[in-house]
């Protein structure tokens, strides 16, 4: 899975999920609020692995060239396994570190996001009376 993070962001002339630690966020998830899809994601783990061995036969997805390893994401595209990791690779890419993605800030930093650390209330009226700041 982290082969596959890695073409899904890869590192360039920037960092990529691979150095964002993109891989400890989706094993987080999956030990915590995704546990119950496990089961699936799994299977569906399978599936991807039994198509590769059917176009690369005896090669693991990480030893492929990184062209062979994106003809064949492309190819995957639209299924579920492949959805659901490319959405937790840029869940895990951008999300707050305290989640175990976007490591030191990664990619708060490529994109100039200035936010570390100003996760405190009042975000807006919604939340002012919640955090003792009147209404």
């Amino acid at each position: 899975m982290e082969a596959m993070t890695a073409r899904l962001i890869p590192t360039t002339d920037t960092p990529g999920a691979r150095e964002a630690g993109v891989i400890h966020f989706i094993d987080r998830a999956f030990s915590d609020v995704l546990a119950d899809t496990l089961t699936q994601t799994r299977a569906e783990l399978a599936g991807f692995r039994q198509a590769l061995q059917a176009e690369h036969a005896g090669v693991d997805f990480q030893d492929l060239p990184a062209a062979a390893q994106d003809a064949f994401l492309a190819s995957q595209e639209g299924g579920g396994f492949f959805e659901r990791i490319r959405e937790l690779t840029i869940l895990g890419f951008f999300a707050m570190s305290a989640h175990g993605g976007n490591r030191d800030h990664l990619s708060w930093d490529l994109i100039g996001f200035e936010g570390h650390g100003a996760w405190t209330a009042p975000f807006g009226f919604y939340d002012r009376e919640a955090n003792g700041h009147g209404g």
